[in-house]
């Protein structure tokens, strides 16, 4: 069945196993009274388990705004792609099955979207633990809440601006997402990192709005951001690294401000990459190797990356030098010492 197309918000749901998840995740929607303006579109991943017993009584008691599809395995990134082909909303919204979203400010949300007609919306977002004892917000800051900005605009604010420009703070128009014929990687983890970049470098358009909507789920025993699972897929955070960085070689002419974009957003992952290799694998050998390889590769071929990096890449090397493992990094997190490291690197 298709839906109403006069939705304001597509959100789609990327669910892989993920029954367990998946109730908390649509009654953050349902609670938002708000279904009537959204699209929901649970994307079953080639599940190995049957979810449908799970999302059914969504789809019977909201036919016209929830959905169930199936499709092959392919990753994260190949729902995403899936998503944009299909929905029928002015903006698009990835919630991931074992995240949710504020309910209560949906209806602000969706009366902002309404109105705009700005290429990219950004939310604040929290950071919540598996148990919900601790949350940790990503606020966008010295910037003015809906005000449409241009990328040049967005080039002279501070770094903190782009506090929220993530996977879990964006929302794309879904005309201007196709229009870049941008596709995500598929059966590959932190695609995400893509999805943050590649397209919003095309935006003209930039809005941030004063509102908390996702709600990020840290934590969990088995998630591609663990420490442990960072280690392990390290050739994939590479992979996300070399298409970030052969995507801006190939797009070297663009403007100033669309590069510096690009540098901030490639420079974050080179991070995560020095981070899980010298601080977070425990065979410090292995880790250095690989670090030390990266910014070889670096220098070679994408010399002006490795300049915006070099300091970040010398402070964790300086960490790992003093047996600082990601252990003694997340008790540190729950110190002022961390908020003085964090301005550093």
């Amino acid at each position: 069945m298709r839906m109403n197309p006069e939705k304001v918000l597509t959100i789609a749901i990327p669910a892989y196993n993920a029954s367990k998840f998946l109730p908390k995740c649509l009654r953050s929607l349902v609670d938002s009274n708000e279904l009537e303006r959204m699209e929901v579109l649970v994307i079953d991943d080639g599940s190995k388990e049957s979810q449908d017993e799970v999302v059914r009584p969504y789809i019977d008691r909201f036919p016209q705004s929830i959905q169930m599809i199936h499709k092959e395995n392919g990753g994260h990134g190949s729902v995403i792609n899936k998503a944009a082909e299909i929905a029928t909303g002015k903006y698009l919204k990835i919630l991931d099955a074992d995240d949710w979203v504020v309910s209560k400010n949906m209806k602000s949300l969706l009366d902002s979207l309404e109105r705009l007609n700005a290429d990219v919306v950004i939310t604040h977002f929290d950071m919540v633990d598996a148990e919900e004892r601790f949350r940790q917000s990503f606020t966008t800051e010295n910037v003015e809440f809906g005000k449409i900005y241009t990328m040049d605009d967005l080039a002279q604010l501070p770094k903190s601006a782009y506090a929220c420009s993530t996977f879990h703070g964006i929302f794309y128009r879904l005309a201007f997402y196709r229009s870049t014929q941008i596709q995500m990687s598929e059966k590959v983890f932190y695609e995400d990192q893509e999805y943050a970049t590649l397209p919003f470098c095309f935006a003209s358009g930039v809005v941030f709005l004063n509102l908390t909507i996702y709600q990020y789920l840290v934590g969990r025993p088995g998630q591609s951001v663990s420490h442990e699972n960072q280690v392990k897929r390290l050739p994939e955070i590479k992979f996300i690294l070399d298409s970030l960085i052969c995507f801006y070689q190939t797009h070297y002419d663009m403007s100033e401000s669309r590069k510096r974009y690009f540098q901030y957003k490639i420079g974050a992952v080179i991070l995560s990459y020095y981070v899980a290799a010298l601080l977070k694998n425990p065979d410090r050998r292995k880790g250095r190797h690989d670090a030390d390889a990266l910014r070889r590769e670096l220098h070679q071929n994408s010399f002006d990356l490795m300049k915006t990096t070099e300091k970040r890449y010398r402070i964790v090397k300086c960490l790992h030098n003093l047996y600082l493992t990601s252990d003694r990094l997340d008790t540190i997190k729950e110190t002022h010492l961390y908020y003085y490291l964090k301005k550093f690197i």
